[in-house]
Parts: structure tokens; sequence; C-alpha cells
């Protein structure tokens, strides 16, 4: 399995469903936003999760956002993140 921090793990866990960046935010242990938007991006540069929708048109997105700009969007899982999910969820049943 891929070697994945605890706040990345956390956020595949957050993304089973379309999620707008503000809530990834809110329902994260990690207090500092910052961090959780590095660890965002590095899902999507590792194509685990990826933009889905900008909330305030709800434009679809596919692989294009600003990443300056990222409380502006929604993001999932991919579906390789959905197989780092599976394999997540049968760890933490042994």
């Amino acid at each position: 399995m891929e070697e994945l921090s605890d706040l990345a793990k956390e956020i595949i866990m957050l993304l089973i469903f379309e999620e707008e960046f503000n809530n990834i935010i809110s329902e994260t242990k990690e207090p500092n936003k910052y961090a959780v938007r590095d660890e965002l991006k590095n899902l999507i540069v590792k194509d685990f999760a990826k933009p889905a929708a900008e909330i305030e048109t709800s434009i679809r997105k596919g692989f294009t956002y600003d990443s300056d700009r990222m409380f502006e969007y929604s993001y999932c899982l991919t579906a390789k993140g959905y197989k780092i999910l599976e394999d997540l969820l049968k760890y933490l049943k042994k």
C-alpha cells in the first residue's frame, strides 16, 4: 500500500463523497488549513483526488483548477483514490 501521512488518510476517508474545501478543513483534526491544502495538493498530484466542481458556478471540473483558490472548489476521489480507500478500510478491519 502507498505510504501516506495520517492527514492524507483522513482526507481520503472524507472524500468518499464530494466535499468542498472548507468542509475538508473543518472535518479534519489538523488545525492548520495550509497543511490540509498542501496534503490535498499532494493527493491530486498522485492522482488520488481531483477537483470536482467550482462551488459558485457548479461548473464540473476535470483536472483544471486554480491551486491558489482551492477554497472555491469541491473535491472527490479518483479511481486510484478509491483503491487506496479500499486498502485503508481493509487495514483498519484487521
